[in-house]
């Protein structure tokens, strides 16, 4: 199919270091060639926040993104049936 581009912010954490996060976007992308993968890691303080104003406002947010914060699955996922 047609190439598209899906935007991923993430933060370099312990459990998945900038690199590991890179390696699996690179394995994602050889596996899905039609899918490239604009990974944007951000630092952890401030992302809280920039995740809120984005989802909150209904633009600007990412396609994937690294959560820990599960306040935000309301203004992220479709929960209703």
């Amino acid at each position: 199919g047609e190439k598209v581009t899906i935007e991923f912010w993430t933060v370099d954490s312990e459990e998945y270091t900038e690199d590991v996060q890179r390696r699996m976007v690179e394995q994602f992308e050889a596996e899905h060639p039609n899918i490239d993968v604009n990974m944007t890691v951000m630092p952890s303080s401030g992302f809280d926040e920039k995740m809120t104003t984005s989802l909150g406002a209904g633009v600007g947010a990412p396609d994937v993104a690294f959560f820990w914060n599960n306040s935000w699955f309301p203004e992220a996922l479709e929960l209703s049936e």
